[in-house]
């Protein structure tokens, strides 16, 4: 057995949503995918397939797909970047469809750093990043945030943490958990630091239209070429809730997806095909930007309502400057952990004992901050992207808890 992976830590937060799954009382915000569908015209499109290929399902295709991906859907995405921030991007040289954004992660860790190099994250910061740096025997280099800085990285802090062995620099911009949003400033400086020292910039913007406020930023807001210095990470599961269809993808030079496109095939030979150029119907329809709005408005709105909700009566601390966007916030729970029966208190961080406490006392679930860093053992991960209704009765259940906050029963 690898004793690497054994002592690598279940996906916690698929394991509470499992567990809550059997509890109908229960309000799941613990599980990072949005509640809506994905948009009408994608499953008129698929349910077509069949009549546009004259109902002779022999013509549905079955062979292997190209390896890149559906030169269809790299097109798509090629407009995608043209329409959103000006881009000039080939979607034969620069463009690679991946099996979900998750894919596109180790794709680039794998393909841009070797064995014993450095890769720089924040402190928290989506859990797979350590894990797959730590998998491919990578070293993760993690520096803590904090909400006066927004929960973001500086281009000072990253310089300071930069070696000869540092390789890559990996962020996440909206970010999971801790809602924050890099500013273009930030980008371009890390991007500019990426390219002063040779190493990696990787920007994951899966939730790049789930910004409340100005404009989601990444490398294209200040050139309009694909380069040797960074790669973007994105794909349709979020912003389109096609967490099913597993569909990512990444841009980057031409050496970047070269290379890659050699790992991805080894590992997966390609992905499917007739879905990936239905998918391709629904970047850049006319219909599809009043969709993302109207989303990011709900997502939005069920953050301010849950924000007002965790207030520090009950025991939360939430940073004013956050959440900036994605699905996410990221209060500070010491207050609550102190007022809080003894018998939740035998976990190992206080983001453990208060997130057991939530589920089994309020019937709330939510994700412990410890499984996306140190630095978040204090704090818990609360999910915006689920229905009004749900969201208005956590909102309640939140209050509700300042009237148990000091009685002798906690």
């Amino acid at each position: 057995m690898n004793q690497l992976i054994a002592s690598i830590p279940a996906y916690l937060s698929k394991q509470i949503s499992d567990v809550v799954s059997s509890d109908p009382t229960a309000i799941n915000l613990s599980i990072g995918e949005p509640y809506f569908r994905p948009p009408t015209l994608l499953y008129q499109n698929f349910s077509q397939l069949p009549i546009s290929m004259g109902r002779d399902f022999d013509s549905i295709p079955h062979k292997y797909a190209e390896s890149r991906g559906s030169l269809t859907l790299r097109r798509e995405i090629a407009l995608w970047y043209k329409r959103n921030y000006g881009a000039d991007i080939s979607p034969e040289e620069n463009v690679l469809i991946t099996h979900g954004a998750c894919e596109a992660i180790w794709l680039s860790i794998l393909t841009l750093t070797s064995i014993g190099d450095e890769v720089i994250i924040a402190d928290p910061s989506y859990m797979l990043y350590e894990t797959a740096v730590k998998m491919l025997g990578r070293i993760p280099v993690k520096i803590p945030t904090s909400p006066e800085n927004g929960f973001c990285l500086t281009v000072e802090q990253i310089e300071d943490a930069t070696t000869e062995n540092t390789k890559m620099i990996l962020i996440n911009s909206p970010e999971n958990p801790t809602g924050a949003v890099y500013s273009g400033q930030t980008i371009k400086g890390i991007h500019e630091l990426a390219k002063k020292y040779g190493i990696q910039f990787v920007h994951d913007e899966v939730y790049d239209t789930f910004v409340f406020n100005g404009q989601h930023e990444n490398v294209f807001r200040h050139q309009t070429e694909a380069d040797s210095a960074s790669v973007l990470i994105n794909g349709f599961s979020k912003k389109f809730s096609m967490m099913g269809w597993r569909l990512g993808w990444t841009v980057g030079s031409k050496e970047y997806i070269n290379n890659a496109t050699k790992v991805h095939t080894n590992l997966t030979l390609n992905l499917g095909s007739f879905h990936q150029d239905c998918a391709a119907t629904i970047l850049n329809h006319e219909s599809i930007d009043d969709y993302l709005r109207d989303h990011v408005k709900i997502i939005e709105n069920n953050g301010k309502i849950l924000k007002s909700a965790l207030r520090k009566e009950s025991g939360f601390m939430l940073s004013e400057v956050t959440p900036k966007g994605a699905f996410f916030l990221f209060p500070e729970i010491s207050e609550l952990y102190a007022a809080m029966p003894e018998k939740y208190k035998e976990s190992k961080t206080k983001g453990e004992g208060v997130a057991q406490y939530l589920l089994h006392e309020h019937k709330v679930a939510v994700v412990p901050g410890m499984i996306y860093g140190k630095a978040g053992n204090d704090y818990i991960r609360v999910v915006a992207a689920v229905e009004e209704d749900k969201v208005n009765e956590a909102a309640r259940r939140f209050i509700e808890i300042s009237n148990f906050i000091g009685e002798p029963a906690l």
